[in-house]
């Protein structure tokens, strides 16, 4: 096992254990986020550096210093993140990007991600209709993502917003399905309710 891997692990193993990181510590990521070319390296430092709101946005900040191989390994990292700074710097990748294999990773890292990027997504696709390459980049991160992913949160609304973009995606007889669903649970809503004041 390389010197850099070990001294990753062992800082990981310090935020596993709930100990937090000091900046000189954060620098040593860095330091070997910067000179390593390990693919594990590359990522356990990313893993490491955005788990910190500081870290991560000095993360987003220099990233565009790294060549693609690292940068391609930093969208695993930053993917994980829980902040969502690192969401709007994928969407703003997204928007640049003109290589095609990096769309598909970054429509990826967005579509399969655990933190709720629903209301930036919806910002994202309203911005997006006066640029048609980008509103089919994100109309690749609806279909990664799924209807049935997105089927609760589209439900909070009693008009879906850009709904002609999702009827585009997924088509008019799941939209149409969608909103029946929605009125027959208001209207099973008023009958209970009128049936407990009876």
């Amino acid at each position: 096992m390389n010197n850099d891997l070990k001294t990753l692990l062992l800082l990981e193993d310090k935020i596993w254990n709930n100990t937090p990181l000091q900046d000189d510590e954060y620098d040593t990521v860095f330091s070997i986020l910067d000179q390593s070319l390990i693919k594990d390296v590359v990522v356990l430092a990313g893993l490491i550096s955005v788990n910190h709101r500081p870290t991560l946005l000095r993360l987003i900040k220099g990233f565009p210093k790294y060549r693609a191989f690292k940068q391609q390994q930093l969208y695993i990292a930053l993917g994980t993140a829980n902040f969502m700074e690192a969401y709007k710097f994928f969407f703003e990748l997204l928007r640049a990007s003109k290589n095609k294999e990096d769309t598909i990773r970054l429509s990826v890292c967005l579509a399969k991600t655990h933190y709720f990027i629903f209301p930036q997504l919806l910002i994202e696709l309203d911005k997006a209709q006066d640029s048609p390459a980008y509103l089919e980049k994100l109309k690749t991160v609806l279909e990664r993502m799924g209807f049935r992913k997105l089927r609760p949160y589209l439900r909070m609304f009693p008009i879906i917003p850009t709904e002609w973009i999702f009827r585009d995606v997924f088509g008019n007889n799941v939209i149409n399905l969608l909103y029946k669903d929605m009125e027959d649970a208001q209207t099973n809503l008023k009958n209970r309710s009128s049936s407990k004041k009876r």
